[in-house]
């Protein structure tokens, strides 16, 4: 950004000695005032005027300005065989990776949250059968559902979460902030007698929401 500055400044500067130079009738055979000739050119960039937000949920492993990012709706959980043999306890686990990423230039402070409506539920109305879930960071520390620290029953997944946020820095002239967050999604009970043969429970889902906040 200050280089695309720089660039405006010569051309104003540039246009402004030839203003001064054919606006005055100034010739080469000309002495130039004693006190001198002077040119401004003010130059206003407003951040706030110029925005860009773009935020969801991706499986890409890297997120930048200069690469389209794969946004997903929807998120398969897969049985998860490793996990389950390193529990040895006998019960059906499934997971799935995925990161919440944003990608913003603004001169506002922004806050990030997440939240979910509740467990897996059935889908019938209203629900008789939920599996419960665990949503943890890179640290393995569970951020939404069961096992949250502090958290019990619904508000485990209804109570958002933050995640981060984007600060504007003014002094150095920078507003951009380009971000990936990876999470893992495990349910926390077993799941091997949730689906029942009749095809009256073939699925389970849940809802995740990013919202975002200006501070």
């Amino acid at each position: 950004m200050k280089k695309i500055l720089l660039i405006f400044m010569i051309i104003f500067t540039l246009f402004s000695v030839y203003a001064v130079d054919y606006g005055t009738s100034i010739t080469i055979e000309d002495t130039l005032p004693s006190e001198g000739i002077s040119v401004q050119a003010g130059l206003i960039f407003n951040p706030k005027n110029v925005q860009h937000y773009e935020f969801g949920f991706t499986q890409d492993t890297s997120v930048s300005f200069t690469t389209e990012t794969n946004a997903v709706s929807t998120l398969p959980l897969t049985r998860d065989e490793e996990r389950e043999a390193a529990d040895n306890t006998n019960i059906m686990i499934a997971s799935a990776s995925f990161s919440v990423y944003w990608k913003v230039i603004s001169g506002y402070t922004l806050h990030f949250y997440l939240e979910s409506n509740g467990p897996f539920s059935d889908g019938n109305e209203p629900s008789t059968n939920t599996i419960e879930y665990s949503v943890f960071d890179t640290a393995d520390d569970v951020i939404l559902g069961a096992n949250r620290t502090g958290y019990s029953g619904e508000n485990a997944y209804t109570t958002e979460t933050l995640l981060g946020m984007h600060t504007p820095d003014y002094a150095d002239q920078n507003f951009v902030s380009s971000v990936r967050q990876p999470f893992e999604i495990v349910t926390a009970e077993d799941i091997t007698n949730k689906f029942i043969s009749d095809g009256s429970i073939v699925s389970y889902s849940t809802k995740f929401t990013i919202s975002v906040e200006v501070v």
